[in-house]
C-alpha cells in the first residue's frame, strides 16, 4: 500500500522502483540480481516493484523490499511518487513508456540505452548497458550517494515528462519508414525486420509467447494527468 511505501522512506534514504515481468527481453532477473548485491551492503536503500504474475518470479522476505503486485494505472502516479528512482532494464524498448511514467512524478530514471528518444544520460536519466549487473548495481548506488546528481535527474526528468510531445516524435518513425521505402525502390532490397517467422507460420500459437497474459484492470484506459 501507499501507507506501507511512506513507512519504507521514512526508514531508507532512497527507494528503487522497478517493473518486473518474466519475459526475458524485459531484463527483470538483471535488476533483481543487482538488487540482492546491494541489500547485502546498504541498509537504507528500499525496493518496491509491480509485478504481472509469480510465474518465475519470487516473493522477497525482506523489510526493505515491498512487492506492489499489479496497480491500477490511474493509482500509479500515488504509488510512484513514494520512490525516488525508476529501473527500466529492458534489453531493448518498444517505446520505453515505464520511463517516461517514472519522469512524470519526478522519479530519476535508470535506463538501459537502446534507443530511448526522451533519455539523454547525466541529464534526465543515467543510461546504462542492457544485461550489465555491475552497471546496474553501480548506477543506483550513484543516486544513493550523490543526492545533489538525484535532485538534478528528479527535476529534469520531471520537465521531459512535461515537454514530451507525441507529435513532435511521429514524424521520426514516419522519415524512418519512408527511408526504408524509398531503399527498397532503389535497390530492391526488402529490409530484414527478423520477422520472417511470424509470416511463414501456419499456426500463431507456435510463435506467441506461452506466459499467461494477466488480465489488466478496466481502468488502464484511463489517462494520467501529468
Amino acid at each position: 500500500t501507499v501507507d506501507e511505501l511512506k513507512e519504507l522512506k521514512n526508514n531508507c534514504k532512497i527507494i528503487v522502483l522497478s517493473l518486473l515481468s518474466n519475459y526475458e527481453r524485459r531484463g527483470s532477473k538483471y535488476f533483481v540480481q543487482a538488487m540482492r548485491e546491494i541489500l547485502e551492503k546498504y541498509d537504507d536503500i528500499g525496493f518496491a516493484f509491480t509485478q504481472r504474475s509469480h510465474n518465475n518470479l519470487v516473493d522477497f522476505e525482506d523489510p526493505r523490499i515491498i512487492n506492489l503486485n499489479m496497480i491500477e494505472r490511474e493509482q500509479m502516479p500515488n504509488y510512484f511518487s513514494n520512490c525516488d528512482v525508476i529501473v527500466d532494464a529492458s534489453l531493448y524498448h518498444g517505446f520505453g513508456l515505464p520511463g517516461l511514467e517514472g519522469m512524470s512524478v519526478s522519479l530519476a530514471p535508470i535506463l538501459t540505452d537502446v534507443e530511448l528518444d526522451y533519455a539523454v544520460n547525466g541529464e534526465n536519466s543515467v543510461l546504462i548497458q542492457p544485461k550489465n549487473v555491475e552497471d546496474l548495481k553501480n548506477a543506483i548506488i550513484q543516486l544513493y550517494e550523490d543526492t545533489e546528481l538525484l535532485s538534478k535527474l528528479k527535476h529534469n526528468a520531471r520537465q521531459s515528462a512535461i515537454s514530451f510531445d507525441w507529435d513532435k516524435l511521429i514524424p521520426k518513425y514516419v522519415d524512418y519508414f519512408e527511408s526504408l521505402i524509398q531503399k527498397f525502390d532503389a535497390d530492391k532490397i526488402r529490409p530484414n525486420f527478423g520477422y520472417e517467422k511470424y509470416l511463414r507460420t501456419k499456426n500463431i500459437l507456435e510463435i506467441i509467447e506461452s506466459t499467461p497474459i494477466t488480465q489488466q484492470p478496466l481502468q488502464l484506459t484511463k489517462k494520467i494527468q501529468i
